[in-house]
C-alpha cells in the first residue's frame, strides 16, 4: 500500500526511493532520531491531515498529520514553517514524505 489504499502494489517492483520505511516509527518512539549520525532520514505515507486553528487567531494554523510507515502509524504535528507544503507543493493524504527531523 504504497501508492494508494485502493491499490495492490508489488514491493519487488516499486522503486527504492517510493518504499516506505518500515518500521520507523518504532524507532521513532525509542529516541533514534532521524538525521542522527549513522541514521537516514525516514520515509512515511501521510494518511490524514487535518488544519489545527490557532486559538489566538494571530499566527498561522498548524496541521496535525496521522503518518504511517506500513507497519505501525501515529500522530504529528507539522511545524508552522513547513506549512507551504501543504499550500504550495500539495502534500496531502497518501502522500510519500522524508522526515529529516524531527522532536
Amino acid at each position: 500500500p504504497v501508492a494508494a489504499a485502493s491499490s495492490l502494489v508489488n514491493r519487488d517492483k516499486v522503486p527504492p526511493t517510493f518504499m516506505l520505511d518500515e518500521g520507523c516509527i518504532e524507532l521513532m518512539h525509542s529516541g533514534q532520531t532521524a538525521g542522527q549520525a549513522g541514521a537516514n532520514p525516514y520515509r512515511v505515507q501521510i494518511i490524514d491531515i487535518k488544519p489545527i486553528k490557532n486559538p489566538q487567531g494571530g499566527a498561522a494554523d498548524r496541521h496535525r498529520l496521522v503518518i504511517s510507515d506500513g507497519r505501525h502509524y501515529m500522530q504529528a504535528m507539522l511545524s508552522r514553517s513547513l506549512n507551504p507544503m501543504i499550500q504550495r507543493d500539495g502534500i496531502r493524504a497518501l502522500s510519500i514524505v522524508r522526515i529529516d527531523n524531527y522532536i
